[in-house]
This record gives structure tokens, C-alpha cells and sequence, in this order.
């Protein structure tokens, strides 16, 4: 397996598991408050946001030729760090 390969793969599990976390974030939001879930909401779209990102540049490394991979890459790394920072402070309300 390539560096490539191994990275794709890396993203797509931590992807998988913030897809779950997002889903039972957006359960318990379901159980609260009107005033508290518009508050929460704004997190968890956030969250949404950064997480449709990474899974674009996931895709665009799926399409890269093994020699541009690692352009690519940085541009992932941001997303991921950003998509990182919005699951730790949606996970930080509930």
C-alpha cells in the first residue's frame, strides 16, 4: 500500500467516524429545547460544512495520479484540521 493509499484510507475511517458522531450529536439535538437546539445547530451545520470538504478533497485524492497526490494533501490537511476544530466544539455541547 502506498503513502497515498494509506492516507485515503486514514481519512475515510476518521470520515466514517464523524459521520456517526454528527448523527448522534443531531439525535440528542432532537431532544432538546427550541432555544437550545438553534444554538447547537449552528455548531453541528458548521460541523456539516467542514465535513462536505474534506469528503471533496477525499475525492480529489481518490482522482490524483500517485505524483500529485501530495499537492492535494495540504489542501486536505486544512480541511481535516478545520473539520477537527468544529467536531471538538459541537462535541463540547453535548
Amino acid at each position: 500500500m502506498t503513502d497515498r493509499d494509506a492516507y485515503i484510507e486514514k481519512l475515510k475511517a476518521k470520515l466514517d467516524e464523524w459521520d456517526a458522531q454528527i448523527d448522534k450529536m443531531e439525535a440528542k439535538l432532537r431532544e432538546q429545547r427550541v432555544d437550545v437546539r438553534m444554538k447547537w445547530e449552528k455548531e453541528l451545520s458548521s460541523a456539516r460544512s467542514y465535513r462536505d470538504d474534506v469528503q471533496r478533497k477525499l475525492d480529489e485524492l481518490r482522482r490524483s495520479s500517485e505524483s500529485a497526490w501530495n499537492d492535494i494533501k495540504a489542501g486536505a490537511d486544512q480541511a481535516w484540521d478545520r473539520l477537527s476544530e468544529a467536531m471538538r466544539r459541537a462535541r463540547s455541547h453535548f
